[in-house]
Order: structure tokens, then sequence, then C-alpha cells
């Protein structure tokens, strides 16, 4: 019996809106014999039908709805009530008037985020007055996703999914109002839940036009994908202008001191350019300290000297070298002869090809501490470094001037050129530039006398018996 297969079948078809009225011989077809079809009109898609993004589709494919079992088993115990009235019988409340209601679809994990803030503030308790940090929502961030519907209404207003697939962050107080807060506040980690709002928890008589009506009670299922408590350094961050100023500068060296540890981790990682960055921000949060009087200034100098060599030392493993030049800059302007900003400024100065400052500052720092062997052997570097440009700097003027033993009895090459040769000759480090008669003519080499006579330079003609032997051209000190 040959193979026979439907090209289409029923729901594709119908997805498609084209169905065949005939089976197709696929062994045919394999054969490369011709195969004859003829299409069900019938099956054709009405001309309105439409391809554009349906969002009630995407919302019942997404973990929010499909996280809901159906109320239809009671649905004729209840008919006689809301859709809002049915789920509230399966809920409990989360405040006392029945405001705020809630329902697990979702069993999370770990204590809820109320008494986890509970216990962050009891733990604070503990600590000395001086280390103790108030604690409450506000430093609470959360990853989350929900879905917002009012009653009656076929969709919802609002839906996370539709708008991004990554969770929404925020600190627990940023845009909620109070009954979502409160909501949040019930929920543990990786829970998902139904709550029902009413209006005084929510938007009250004014509504949020035009999303959402005057009086409107809300149901909302959120997912908590995750919380966690921010650190002393968000914290900060986070505070209003007005707030920071009221921080001692003690406190905020404290808290830099562990930014600068975290950064001293991650640089001892070779994270280098994370290192950067959070001794980045601990230099902006000191720099902009409210200072009262001499004793917090010194106070915040003493950090900024270890923040500014760290991040001075950063920039050199990153080969930032403009970077370790202004951070050690900034140590220097607070201690002159501190020889680790001393040290690390000779060495993007070296790096940079400036080695005379450079060795200037080496020898300035090996001047306050003449026996630290570290600095001895940058001296060393700066002068291997030095002789080493200079060596190929002589190296690339030969090769400029070279001429082979083929070509050293042809023409000489013309004058403009030699005077082109002299030019880039008198643009470089060199002192002086001697050529003799093994490399050249004796007609090149008083075309090469004649160029640098033109620039005026310098000009040494060595002679005998009005032979060339050689020729040296040095620049006019």
């Amino acid at each position: 019996m040959a193979e026979r297969e439907n090209y289409l079948d029923e729901d594709v078809g119908s997805n498609l809106g084209i169905r065949l009225k005939d089976d197709i011989d696929m062994n045919e077809l394999r054969q490369g014999k011709g195969v004859e079809f003829t299409i069900d009109e019938e099956s054709f898609a009405p001309e309105e039908s439409s391809t554009c993004f349906e969002h009630s589709e995407m919302y019942r494919n997404s973990e929010l709805y499909n996280a809901a079992d159906s109320d239809s088993d009671d649905a004729d115990e209840t008919s006689d009530l809301t859709p809002f009235q049915r789920m509230r019988k399966k809920m409990v409340n989360v405040t006392e008037d029945g405001g705020v209601m809630k329902r697990v679809l979702k069993p999370g994990m770990g204590p809820t985020i109320s008494e986890f803030v509970t216990q962050k503030q009891e733990m604070e308790q503990e600590k000395p007055e001086e280390e103790r940090r108030t604690f409450d929502f506000d430093d609470i961030q959360v990853a989350y996703h929900y879905s917002g519907k009012q009653e009656m209404d076929s969709e919802p207003f609002d839906v996370t999914y539709l708008r991004d697939s990554r969770p929404q962050k925020a600190h627990l107080n940023d845009e909620f109002f109070l009954g979502f807060r409160i909501a949040v506040g019930s929920m543990k980690n990786k829970e998902v839940a139904d709550f029902i709002i009413s209006p005084e928890y929510a938007f009250g008589t004014m509504g949020c036009p035009p999303r959402i009506k005057p009086d409107a009670t809300l149901q909302y299922r959120i997912e908590m994908v995750n919380y966690w408590a921010t650190t002393e350094i968000d914290a900060y961050i986070k505070m209003s202008r007005e707030s920071k100023k009221l921080v001692p500068v003690c406190k905020l060296v404290k808290l830099c001191s562990k930014l600068r540890e975290e950064a001293n981790k991650l640089y001892n990682s070779a994270d280098f350019k994370g290192a950067a960055h959070s001794y980045g921000k601990a230099i902006r949060i000191l720099d902009n300290a409210n200072l009262q009087n001499d004793e917090d200034e010194a106070m915040q100098q003493r950090a900024l000297v270890k923040l500014y060599l760290n991040r001075c030392q950063c920039a050199i493993k990153l080969a930032k070298w403009d970077q370790a030049i202004t951070y050690s800059n900034k140590v220097l302007e607070i201690e002159p002869k501190n020889h680790k900003a001393l040290y690390r400024k000779a060495t993007a100065k070296m790096k940079f090809g400036d080695y005379d400052v450079a060795r200037q500052i080496a020898l300035l720092a090996r001047t306050e501490y003449p026996n630290d062997q570290s600095i001895g052997k940058l001296l060393s570097d700066i002068d291997r470094q030095k002789s080493e440009d200079k060596r190929r700097e002589r190296l690339m003027c030969s090769k400029m001037f070279q001429v082979t033993g083929e070509n050293k009895n042809e023409k000489s090459s013309s004058a403009p050129e030699h005077l082109d040769l002299i030019r880039k000759f008198q643009e470089s480090t060199l002192e002086e530039l001697k050529l003799n008669s093994a490399s050249y003519t004796g007609r090149e080499l008083d075309s090469l006398a004649e160029a640098a006579s033109q620039l005026n330079l310098t000009v040494q003609k060595n002679k005998e018996k009005e032979k060339w032997i050689s020729l040296t051209i040095k620049k006019i000190s």
C-alpha cells in the first residue's frame, strides 16, 4: 500500500486558514513524480482575520495566569456572587479589616518580607549603638511579576510579563500604593499569590484614570521572584541630599572601609575593572561628605588616600596611564611625599615614554625611602627602557638612510629626498647622526651634507684626499 500522508493536519490547516481536499502521496513526491492537489476553498480564513499581537493570548500563556486554579467547581453554589466575592470565600485577611485579602497559589520559602524586616531590626538592636542601622521596608529590594485586574473587566489593566519578561525590581516603598505594599510584605520568597485589595487600600474614590475606575476593588496576582536587604552603601546612595548631610563623617568612613574591603577581594581575584568601580563609588561618597570641622576633614583625607592609591593601582593594571597619574596626583595633594603615589606616578610616566620626568619622580621617592628596593628597580627599568627606545630610534634612522650594496653605485637620490630624510632626523630625539662611506656613495654624502646645511644643522665632514670617510650631522644646541 502506498504511503500516504496529509500535508496539513486539521489543527495546522485551521491555524493557517488553508486545507487540502485530498491526501498527498508522499512516495510519489520522493520519486520525483508530480502530484496534483486541490485546495479546500471552504477552509480559507476570513479576510478580516488578523495576525497582530493579542494581549489576552500572551496573558493566558503567562505563568501568572496559569498559576491559578479554577473556581468552576463551586460556581453553581455561588452563582449569585460576583467573581471577586467568590474569590474572597477562599482567601484569608492580611489586614484586620479585610481591606487586603490573600490566597496562596504557590507556597514560598523562608520568612515573609515583614518577618525578615523584623528579624533585621532585632539584629540591629543587638549591635553597639554607634554601629546600629535604621532598618525598615525602605531597605528591602524586591524582584517580582504581577498582573492587575478590576472586577467585571475581561482583561487585566497591567501585566508585567507583557512589558518585560525579566522581573521588575524596586525598593519596597518606591512606587507601591499602600495595599500593594502590604500584600508584598506578606509574601515569602518564590511565592505566588492572589490578592483582593479594597479601594481604601488602593486608589480610593479618585481611581487612577484612565485605567482604574473610581472606587475600584483590585485583584492582583503577584509572583515574588526574590527579595533581599540593601547594603548600607545602597541605602546611603538612595538618600536625599538633605538626608546625606546628616550622616556623620565617621559613619561614612566605616561604610567606605567595608566597600574598600569588598573591592580588595575583587582586585585579588584579578577583577580589576570591578575593583576600580567599587573604589570609585567609595571615593565619590567621601568626596561629597559634609565636613563639620578639621577632625572630620582629617578623617576623610586619611580614608581618601587609601582609596586613591588603590584606584591608581587598578588603573595601572588596566593600562590606564592617564588615570593612574590623576589618582597619584590626588594622593600627592594630600601627602606630597607619599612613596607609593610617587612610585605609581613614575611608573605611569615611564609607560607614557616621559623618561626624564619619571626618573625625577622615582629619585624623589628614593630620597624619602632609600632602602625600598622596588624604587631602585624602577629606576633601572626607566634607564633600560629609555636606552631601548633610543636604540630603536637609531635603528629606524639607520634604515631610513641605509642603501644596499646593490644600489651603492647607482645614481644618487635627488637633494629634495635627502632633505626630507634629514628633516626626520631633526624631528627625532637623537642628538647626532653618523653616516659613513661604507653605506653611502660620495655623491650621496655630498647631497646629505648640503641638506643638513640647509636646515641649519652642524655638519662635520671627514675626508681623506677628497675621498669621503664619514659625515656627522649634529643638532645645534
